[in-house]
């Protein structure tokens, strides 16, 4: 494997494409063609060598002294005090903290050929079973007590496919701009953006609304299926490059340097710059094909194709075309079981976008502050009937978001100070999202079942599984709501 860490970076004179082309690098041909594979999960055995070779690692990472960077808890503090969401930098980050945390487990387990498994929430959607269990490291509760995490979620518990199932990832897939798939543009690591439709759903359902327990805080890595979810998240953005849809060229983003957050093998601090870790799949590691759920989502691209393509990247920003004004303020989302909450858009803004030749409306919803422990998740609906069910087969059914980030221990507390470095929301633990209404405005109007007037907009509240009946942990409050309209992009970058 090749590590793209950044004095790999400098030592092949800062482009190793390049250097590779020359004939520089000696070894690194031969490494990266035999590069680790990262696999799915579901085809492992519990005594897989792969999943010895965690629990050994896990034993050994919790073995090691507070001094340790390496410590287990160390690890996870990594995560509490640096990583960025709600911005652009929330997928490449996490791609160099599982690089990281790759290393430190083969060097600590002694398995030099260790990849990391990712877990597909999309066909395998209770927490994998070789994550359970009194006799495993890989436990509700590690067999060290200084270490333990909790989950809410039981073995039988099924993650809800209308959030995280192939059909909702596949309309992920098949979105063509950077920011919309990534999350919003920031020159910093903790920029307020907003969350993209991946991040807001699958993501921080998967944390807050469905695993729960040490998994809704910032501590999460605590818990073992954390690295697991958030590989499949990699392996995600890596297919929808492979798919010929650039990540953006811009120098705020492909010039981030993540200068000491991390530690290699031996505990010393290492660097990554964002530029180079989208060749990561190419060059480090690379994935499975995953299989289930009636296809297998890697394409066959030339590497030497896609390498070109992904180091080139494109000048894309996401930039509203027209903005219709705040159609709410100061929103509270009731946290009672199933409650509505409505919201009247102006008229124009559909007839804006039916007349756009396919402009696409979203709707911005600002600082949005979830209380630490919210027991629920949303679903948007457009133009549903009185007394028609919030379900999500419903014509009328838009997406759905969930609550990650918000006001969690210390790091709530750090940022009510205004110091803390990343986790791109306000200093009050609010995050901006955005949520494409566009399909569903498209469907109702080619079915014939557009409400007459303006149309409108219902959030419902919709519990975690297992929450006990009438639980209320205080309101979710929305700063704004805005109509926005943007230009159509529906032809990927081409691959050639």
């Amino acid at each position: 494997m090749l590590d793209l860490d950044r004095r790999t970076i400098l030592a092949s004179g800062g482009s190793l494409a390049l250097s590779l082309a020359l004939g520089g690098c000696e070894g690194c041909r031969e490494k990266i063609a035999n590069r680790p594979t990262r696999r799915n999960v579901a085809t492992m055995a519990a005594n897989d060598p792969i999943l010895e070779a965690y629990r050994d690692g896990i034993a050994a990472m919790q073995a090691l002294g507070g001094a340790d960077p390496r410590n287990w808890t160390r690890q996870a503090e990594i995560h509490q005090n640096h990583c960025p969401h709600g911005n652009w930098f929330f997928l490449a980050w996490h791609r160099a903290y599982i690089l990281s945390f790759e290393r430190i487990i083969r060097e600590l387990s002694g398995y030099a050929d260790f990849a990391l498994p990712y877990w597909d929430w999309r066909c395998q959607r209770s927490i994998p079973a070789t994550f359970w269990g009194t006799n495993t490291i890989l436990s509700p509760q590690f067999s060290n007590p200084s270490y333990p995490f909790t989950r809410l979620a039981t073995q039988t518990s099924q993650a809800d496919i209308t959030v995280v199932g192939p059909s909702v990832i596949e309309g992920h897939l098949q979105e063509t701009d950077f920011e919309l798939f990534a999350s919003g543009a920031s020159s910093t690591l903790g920029g307020s953006a907003f969350k993209g439709p991946l991040e807001a759903g699958a993501h921080d359902y998967i944390h807050a609304s469905f695993v729960r327990g040490t998994m809704r805080t910032f501590m999460s890595p605590l818990d073992p299926i954390f690295w697991l979810h958030h590989n499949i998240l990699d392996y995600l953005w890596f297919e929808w490059n492979n798919r010929g849809n650039a990540n953006t060229n811009d120098p705020d983003y492909v010039n981030m340097s993540l200068d000491n957050m991390f530690v290699d093998q031996a505990g010393n601090p290492v660097s990554y710059n964002v530029g180079a870790l989208i060749l990561a799949p190419l060059l480090s590691y690379q994935f499975e094909p995953p299989a289930g759920c009636g296809r297998a989502f890697v394409g066959s691209v030339d590497k030497a194709v896609l390498e070109a393509f992904l180091r080139k990247g494109a000048a894309i920003r996401f930039k509203p075309k027209r903005e219709f004004g705040v159609v709410a303020r100061a929103l509270r989302l009731d946290v009672a079981r199933g409650a509505r909450t409505r919201i009247a858009l102006p008229a124009e803004a559909m007839v804006a976008q039916a007349e756009g030749g396919g402009d696409r409306l979203l709707l911005r919803l600002d600082r949005v502050a979830a209380p630490p422990d919210a027991s629920f998740y949303v679903r948007v609906f457009v133009d549903l009937p009185d007394g028609s069910p919030p379900v999500p087969d419903s014509p009328h059914y838009a997406g759905a978001f969930a609550f990650f980030g918000g006001g969690h221990g210390k790091d709530a507390k750090a940022r009510q100070g205004g110091d803390h470095a990343g986790h791109g929301g306000d200093s009050h633990g609010a995050y901006n999202y955005l949520v494409d209404i566009s399909r569903t405005l498209d469907k109702l109007r080619a079915s014939g079942r557009m409400a007459k007037g303006p149309p409108v907009v219902t959030l419902v509240s919709v519990p975690n599984e297992g929450e006990p009946p009438g639980i209320a942990v205080g309101p979710v409050e929305i700063a704004g709501i805005t109509p926005i309209l943007i230009d159509r992009r529906a032809v990927p970058q081409p691959l050639k």
